[in-house]
């Protein structure tokens, strides 16, 4: 069952979390480096180039600490096939 979290950048404050629904504390510290590399398009958590610490808070369960947990990434190629129509010897010449 999942569970409302806020994450944010331990360099910025609250006010600019994210509401995540998540299973877990590290699950929503992913989702959230998911999120915030594909709007900011540069993908600096998946490129290396960023590793920010992020604040997990529970919102179901607010009289838990908050977690804090410095989030990596990699990229990941991803390739795809797609048949296309068949065609005769005839159309080879």
């Amino acid at each position: 069952m999942s569970t409302t979290y806020l994450v944010w950048d331990d360099e910025t404050d609250v006010s600019d979390a994210l509401t995540i629904e998540a299973y877990t504390t590290e699950h929503a510290a992913e989702l959230w480096a998911a999120s915030k590399d594909a709007r900011g398009c540069e993908y600096d958590i998946a490129s290396g180039r960023w590793s920010p610490v992020v604040v997990v808070r529970n919102l179901i369960m607010p009289e838990l600490p908050d977690e804090k947990f410095t989030v990596t990434g990699h990229a990941v190629p991803e390739y795809n096939a797609v048949v296309m129509l068949a065609r005769t010897r005839q159309d080879h010449g």
